[in-house]
């Protein structure tokens, strides 16, 4: 459960992190920004720099709890039979391999869907801004971006669906023999309650310590999946944070005199590809802008 100083950590590391992304975005070279690959970096980075660095330090702190809990039922356990906490042990490590395997798999899926997240966002952002509606009742387009919205959130919705089919044909099997193994130990002592060697008492003793052996099992191998799936997720904003500097600025800039008149600029053959694609968005440019001469660019989008 949250507590008021988990509250106060999380808002101070969320306000952190906002702060070294939002300079980092605000300081980056253009160059970045039209790289798509990059951009969808940046949008992975956003949507989940302000709650996976937390939950990793809360899985981080529940871990802790739950290696306590197993080291103390661990002991007590061993009296009886020094293999059994053993056993039950090992037991957790195929829910470790499944909890990793699914934490990778919603992120990798996350990963490859992060262009149709973006352009449901920019849908969504069309159908719900003042001037996006009025002109999309201009062009009539209403309704053709309402079902591109809904035809892009269906798709979402089975590119996400498929790894967790996968997962709950197999999550229930580590669960079915942990609690084989804990009904067949019981059993192995039950005799010995029958024939008076063991007590009622001592006999729910043992019962409970393995009941507590396996929970702190669970919740640790838990807790290890969960910091690993987070891990994968924070991992997007140390890639923004690294991303290198294209255009470096002179150590020591000449400083232009306001006083004089900039020189002309001037384009001969002029021609840009954006990455990543192979059409030529200006093709053999040329052109001049006098000193003091205002000159707007103008494209089909504006």
């Amino acid at each position: 459960k949250e507590t008021y100083f988990d509250y106060l950590i999380r808002y101070k590391l969320q306000n952190k992190l906002n702060n070294l992304f939002c300079d980092k975005i605000s300081h980056i070279d253009i160059a970045h920004l039209e790289n798509s690959d990059t951009q969808d970096l940046i949008n992975k980075a956003k949507d989940t720099m302000t709650w996976r660095p937390p939950d990793f330090l809360r899985a981080f702190s529940y871990l802790f709890t739950n290696l306590v809990a197993f080291v103390s039922s661990f002991v007590l356990l061993a009296r009886y039979n020094w293999y059994l906490p053993l056993i039950i042990s090992l037991f957790g490590l195929p829910r470790l391999y499944l909890r990793a395997k699914m934490g990778s798999l919603q992120w990798s899926v996350w990963g490859t869907s992060t262009p149709e997240t973006r352009k449901m966002w920019y849908l969504q952002y069309l159908l719900t801004q003042k001037n996006s509606i009025v002109e999309s009742k201009i062009f009539q387009s209403t309704d053709s971006l309402i079902q591109k919205s809904i035809e892009t959130q269906s798709g979402l919705y089975e590119k996400n669906k498929k790894p967790v089919k996968g997962f709950i044909k197999v999550a229930s099997l580590p669960q079915f023999f942990e609690m084989f193994v804990v009904f067949g130990f019981a059993f192995i002592k039950l005799p010995l309650v029958l024939s008076g060697q063991m007590s009622v008492g001592d006999f729910s003793f043992f019962i409970d310590m393995l009941d507590r052996v396996l929970n702190s099992v669970a919740g640790t191998v838990g807790n290890l999946g969960w910091m690993y799936e987070n891990n994968l997720y924070v991992n997007h904003f140390f890639e923004v944070m690294n991303l290198p500097k294209i255009v470096h600025e002179p150590a020591k800039p000449i400083k232009i005199d306001p006083t004089v008149n900039p020189p002309k600029i001037e384009f001969k053959n002029v021609t840009f590809i954006y990455p990543n694609s192979k059409k030529k968005v200006l093709k053999n440019l040329s052109f001049k802008i006098k000193s003091g001469e205002n000159v707007a660019l103008v494209g089909k989008n504006g």
